[in-house]
């Protein structure tokens, strides 16, 4: 049975970190992914998502986006992925949201390079750390689809509360979180 992971761009992201996430996420889930593909349209934000006094957008209406497109595609899992500032109710900012594994339907999760990039800090640009950020980000949220919940070893579900916990983790899932990992359906 195939198993595809569905890329969605809300707004404009640049091919290469595209490629980079396809080969990166089908190597990380060998076994669970079969396929990585990218949606052919890129979306625009929602305009109804923005919140003007932040200048960020409310995660959870990209991730209802998100939901409609997996469910017309049938994909196993969907990703998407944008450029703009996250944040949710509960949270000033956040990095990536995953639909809880328990609820039936689709599986989607979104990530936000906004503060990955070290031009967001005043850093200098660093492509290399960008794109550790970012596929670090990815695999947490799409482990969150797969079932799993933070953790507080030294593992890839661990919770970001800044850059330096997202730069502090590794790119790998615990021995505990592993095993979990491949024993979902």
């Amino acid at each position: 049975m195939k198993k595809n992971l569905l890329l969605v761009k809300f707004g404009w992201l640049p091919d290469e970190l595209m490629e980079f996430l396809r080969t990166k996420l089908l190597e990380h889930f060998a076994g669970l992914i079969t396929d990585v593909s990218s949606h052919k349209k890129t979306l625009r934000l929602p305009s109804h998502a923005h919140d003007f006094e932040r200048d960020q957008y409310l995660a959870n209406d990209l991730i209802e986006e998100l939901i409609i497109i997996a469910k017309k595609r049938k994909s196993f899992r969907t990703l998407g992925i944008t450029r703009a500032d996250l944040y949710t109710e509960d949270y000033n900012f956040i990095f990536g949201m995953a639909e809880s594994h328990d609820i039936p339907g689709p599986k989607v999760a979104v990530i936000s390079t906004c503060r990955l990039s070290n031009e967001f800090w005043n850093e200098p640009y660093n492509k290399d750390l960008f794109h550790e950020r970012t596929i670090k980000e990815a695999i947490h949220e799409l482990g969150h689809t797969f079932g799993l919940k933070h953790c507080s070893d030294n593992c890839i579900m661990r919770f970001s509360n800044s850059i330096l916990d997202t730069d502090a983790k590794p790119k790998t899932f615990c021995a505990i979180c592993q095993k979990k990992l491949y024993h979902v359906k």
